[in-house]
């Protein structure tokens, strides 16, 4: 990479009065005649130091007052992490992010945290990125499976500096997975969901957006043949105790079907979220949803998001209740803001979404766990997989 010619600070301790002066200016947060001339960083409950990367508060002072002004912003960084950063890199995840912000939180018809400043270095580009990943996808399933033997090899950083500003909002709750939101919380989440997709609906200008890529992976085939001859085993296997006859026969229709149901999910219908879990969503007392982490948005299709959001809420015994309600609230939802949404292709876009989420899960064993949380009964750590493995596989039972 070139050298870098501006300050662009990469960690808290980088932050600047300067910087976050410049920044804030160009974002529109601040009159172009005031000076930031004090900043103190403190923790953010929920916040700190994750698998994604550090966030932080920024308490600041002002050389005046001025109308409108914060007396406090989140700062995000990348992580510290190498291989966590690597991997969010090959999705341009931070960068995705800093453009979302940018580009096209200002046109989003529902709460998210407002963008106070950002900056980041240039990356690769979509075109670079999406050659390099049709050759690799194009090689055979040996190929695969010698360049995905030690994926941490591939999953090198960069130099790139990433920094974002948005609006501190400290009244809140974030339910993590391990105790997830009740359903009236996921079907006010779901008119969210609906406001936003409805907002966006047909936009074709969204094709051009360089936050925007599309869902879960350029490599499908690549994909597969991790699954069918790395993958699936381990999981056969891990999760021996708990599978259904009925549930193992799924893993050979995921990977039968992973690269058409990749193509029906990245249908270019709306501007998705592309990863509201409930961790990534912020419950207000006055019952907003406000959504948070947009490093994965998508023009894809809506399914995805519902799909993406119950089954990582919902239990698999309350799949066929709970889960099938839900998604006719979204369904009416959508109907109440002009987009008749017809209910076969909403479950078929959900099923391919379960499906493929279900494959990247399972594919994800074999390479990078880490904990999520602690099963308080037991006090083991728990896996991500562990957590949404049965209940995407309960959300596809649904109707069974």
């Amino acid at each position: 990479m070139a050298k870098n010619l501006r300050y662009i600070p990469s960690t808290p301790a980088e932050l600047s009065p300067g910087w976050i002066t410049a920044a804030m200016r160009q974002a529109g947060a601040m009159p172009v005649d005031r000076l930031v001339v004090g900043l103190d960083v403190e923790p953010l409950k929920g916040g700190g130091i994750g698998f994604a990367g550090e966030t932080v508060r920024v308490r600041l002072s002002y050389d005046e007052p001025f109308e409108d002004q914060r007396e406090t912003v989140v700062a995000k960084f990348a992580t510290s992490e190498l291989i966590n950063r690597g991997m969010l890199e090959a999705f341009d995840a931070y960068g995705r992010e800093i453009c979302f912000y940018q580009e096209l939180s200002h046109k989003v018809p529902v709460r998210v945290p407002e963008h106070m400043g950002s900056d980041c270095d240039p990356g690769r580009g979509d075109r670079i990125i999406a050659v390099g990943s049709q050759l690799v996808d194009q090689m055979g399933s040996r190929a695969h499976l010698a360049l995905t033997k030690d994926i941490t090899r591939f999953l090198r950083p960069t130099s790139r500096r990433y920094a974002l500003l948005i609006e501190d909002i400290p009244d809140g709750e974030v339910y993590g997975l391990l105790h997830p939101p009740s359903r009236d919380q996921l079907a006010a989440t779901l008119e969210q969901l609906a406001t936003l997709h409805a907002s966006f609906w047909g936009d074709q200008s969204l094709a051009d957006s360089s936050a925007l890529r599309p869902v879960l992976t350029l490599m499908p085939n690549a994909f597969v043949s991790v699954f069918r001859h790395r993958a699936r085993p381990v999981a056969a296997q891990r999760w021996a105790d708990w599978l259904t006859t009925d549930q193992v026969s799924r893993f050979d229709e995921i990977a039968d079907r992973f690269c058409d149901d990749i193509e029906l999910i990245n249908r270019s219908v709306t501007l998705c979220h592309g990863d509201p879990r409930s961790d990534n969503l912020l419950f207000m007392q006055d019952g907003e949803v406000v959504l948070l982490d947009w490093s994965l948005a998508a023009f894809a299709h809506p399914g995805y998001d519902v799909a993406y959001l119950l089954s990582s809420s919902i239990e698999p015994e309350d799949a066929a209740t709970v889960g099938v309600e839900l998604i006719g609230h979204y369904r009416d939802a959508l109907a109440g803001l002009g987009h008749q949404l017809d209910a076969h292709e909403l479950d078929e876009v959900i099923d391919a979404s379960c499906r493929a989420i279900l494959l990247q899960e399972i594919n994800g064993l074999t390479v990078l766990e880490g904990d999520y949380g602690v099963d308080n009964e037991h006090g083991d750590a728990v896996k991500l997989a562990d957590i949404r493995g049965p209940r995407l596989l309960g959300l596809l039972n649904r109707c069974a």
